[in-house]
């Protein structure tokens, strides 16, 4: 067996990096892991799963980082966190004790391994250095710091190349079938990703024609995610997911109201004549009389259900007033590499940072209207001088490599083959854009779909290198 030297010296690259980063400030340091207070809602259902036999969000005992002592204990199943990565979690738990660092090592080899997959599908899509992309990945500082997140995007970005991976080969009926599979697994990691499994099926069609492939892989997306639809059903009487109900809310005050995410309006997306109108609807018996009020309030998740179906009920029925513009900042906001408060938890382990909030939710309004030094001076405000310059310097390389990789993969569209390039922009677009809002629009979601940019970059450097050799 023949073995690429090449490709073997960066996948090497890629771990050392990485645990360069995860043995020096996460290893003695885990509840650096929890640097986003969604890492324990993956946890907290893990634990529940080992200690209780039951799929909730409880609060455990031992609870690392900021949040102990913030936990409150649902009195309902969980259903906004579908169950992979929480049973990713859980196995690691059950083998090596309550240890989220064991997690994040193993989280870093599977970041590490995506290098793999970026040069095979570089080099099935007929790039003339499918090395270019692997590179890219091995050194992104990006890749590296949201690798050592307790977050699902990591293994979301895996899943996805993987698909990939089987789609871009010989697709035959049992290939078909197997991406079914990894697509509804895919969908399993974070309900962002349900309308891509759902429409898995139509891109094996378009890209095999053939019928019997088409139905092949939509009979096993739906085995694969069946489990799950059955159990919510019985539950809340929903079939496929309940999405938070920021994301609905979100779009509806903008629609209505014109009200940005941000310094426009407060946390959290709606306000009390929405609310009220729900409570009245639905029975709560309950009437705000203010926001601080409406904010106070803990919902359950029938509850939010309940603001979830009202809020699309009304997005629906203004479907014409749409407003594109709220995917353009949701974009906006994913795009940065990386966060500087994010940065400086790693290295730091002080959360103070992120208490003044996400500098985003200020920023993007600001850049949407034109307002590009006014932006500026809320960044330094809330996040100058936090990073020292060595780690200051490594958030502009991360800056440098995100502009010019994004710059050259649109570039490469060009090069590709449309059957390849086509598909590769529609699923960055799906992550990056069509699921994104200012609330859900984070640098994170740009890192599941990052390798997609960089296979694109690598086919900029195929047509130089081949014009070249055309010179010679």
């Amino acid at each position: 067996m023949n073995i690429d030297r090449k490709i073997l010296f960066i996948f090497l690259l890629a771990i050392f990096l990485r645990l360069l980063v995860f043995f020096h400030f996460i290893y003695k340091h885990p509840e650096r892991v929890f640097y986003h207070i969604d890492a324990y809602s993956y946890e907290f259902p893990a634990i529940a799963l080992i200690e209780k036999g039951e799929y909730v969000g409880y609060c455990p005992k031992r609870i690392l980082g900021w949040y102990a002592g913030h936990c409150v204990n649902p009195t309902q199943p969980e259903i906004l966190r579908p169950p992979v990565y929480p049973l990713y979690i859980a196995g690691h738990y059950i083998l090596f004790g309550y240890r989220p660092e064991i997690v994040i090592f193993t989280q870093n080899i599977m970041d590490a391994m995506k290098v793999i997959l970026i040069y095979h599908i570089s080099r099935v899509i007929g790039l003339g250095n499918p090395y270019i992309g692997a590179i890219l990945y091995a050194i992104s500082p990006s890749a590296i710091i949201f690798s050592q997140a307790l977050m699902t995007e990591t293994m979301q970005g895996f899943i996805l190349l993987i698909f990939l991976v089987l789609l871009f080969g010989k697709v035959s009926n049992v290939r078909s079938a197997f991406l079914g599979i990894i697509a509804g697994v895919l969908s399993l990691t974070h309900p962002m990703w349900y309308f891509f499994a759902l429409i898995s099926p139509i891109l094996v069609l378009i890209y095999t024609r053939s019928i019997r492939k088409f139905l092949l892989a939509g009979l096993f997306v739906i085995l694969t995610i069946a489990p799950w639809m059955i159990r919510n059903w019985l539950i809340w009487k929903k079939i496929i997911f309940a999405h938070p109900h920021f994301f609905l809310c979100e779009i509806y005050q903008k629609m209505e109201r014109g009200k940005w995410f941000g310094k426009d309006y407060n946390y959290p997306p709606y306000d009390q004549v929405l609310i009220n109108e729900v409570s009245h609807r639905f029975g709560w018996g309950i009437k705000f009389n203010s926001l601080d009020e409406v904010i106070n309030y803990q919902m359950n998740l029938t509850q939010q259900l309940q603001v979830i179906q009202v809020c699309g009920e009304k997005v629906i029925k203004n479907i014409t007033r749409y407003p594109i513009e709220i995917h353009v900042a949701g974009f906006l906001k994913s795009f940065p590499p990386v966060g500087i408060g994010m940065m400086y938890y790693v290295i730091r382990g002080d959360i103070s940072p992120s208490a003044s909030g996400e500098t985003a939710y200020q920023v993007v309004p600001l850049v949407l209207k034109g307002k590009i030094l006014e932006a500026i001076r809320e960044i330094m405000e809330k996040r100058g001088g936090l990073l020292p310059l060595p780690w200051f310097i490594i958030y502009l390389i991360a800056w440098g490599v995100r502009v010019l990789s994004f710059a050259a993969a649109f570039a490469g569209l060009i090069k590709i083959k449309p059957r390849f390039s086509l598909l590769l922009f529609f699923i960055f677009l799906y992550g990056t854009f069509l699921i994104t809002t200012p609330y859900a629009g984070q640098p994170r979601r740009f890192h599941t779909v990052e390798p997609i940019i960089f296979i694109l970059t690598s086919s900029v450097f195929s047509k130089i290198k081949k014009l070249e050799d055309e010179k010679n």
